[in-house]
């Protein structure tokens, strides 16, 4: 996620302060979890980074459920708790 207050290194390149990623699972029940973190994060802050995918479309501008049409629905919109996503669930 780029801001005009991000640095850039002697080569130009920009270096964001915040970044995100969106977890889809499609396995029943459909489920989605996204992260939004930041640069100077240290150590295992997963659980605190967590949001709904609104902010980070709010952040963006992009509407992510144009080519993800499970997020359009209300329920795996909201954050799901990493406690439902099981090993057992994943192939």
């Amino acid at each position: 996620m780029f801001t005009s207050q991000d640095s850039r290194l002697k080569s130009g390149l920009i270096v964001p302060q915040k970044f995100f990623k969106i977890v889809i699972d499609e396995t029943p029940p459909k489920k989605s979890l996204t992260f939004l973190y930041d640069q100077s994060d240290k150590g295992d802050v997963l659980l605190k980074r967590i949001v709904p995918v609104e902010n980070v479309e709010t952040m963006t501008g992009i509407a992510f459920n144009k080519n993800y049409p499970e997020l359009k629905n209300n329920r795996s919109r909201v954050p799901a708790s990493i406690n439902t996503w099981k090993e057992a669930d994943c192939d």
